[in-house]
């Protein structure tokens, strides 16, 4: 059975300059550590959305208080099953 074109190797092409030309080096910024996290983004500045997101995060905390909700490392556990039986 003949390979596909996507199972063969890509084919390095030589630069334009020859083969003693140098490529200059990317000006992107290094992609961040796992260990970094992104800078948190600001509140909305719409006191109606401002003032519905602040509600959520009061709902949420006042659950915690009472004791509401389910354990994070509890929920972690349910998907890691979840995901290794495929379901």
């Amino acid at each position: 059975m003949p390979a596909k074109a996507s199972q063969h190797s890509p084919i390095v092409r030589p630069l334009a300059d020859g083969p003693g030309s140098v490529r200059p080096r990317s000006t992107r910024p290094a992609a961040p550590s796992l260990g970094t996290e992104a800078p948190a983004l600001p509140l909305p500045t719409d006191p109606k959305i401002r003032a519905e997101i602040l509600a959520g995060i009061e709902r949420g905390m006042a659950d915690v208080h009472a004791g509401r909700g389910v354990d994070f490392d509890d929920l972690l556990a349910e998907w890691d099953a979840k995901l290794a039986s495929g379901a």
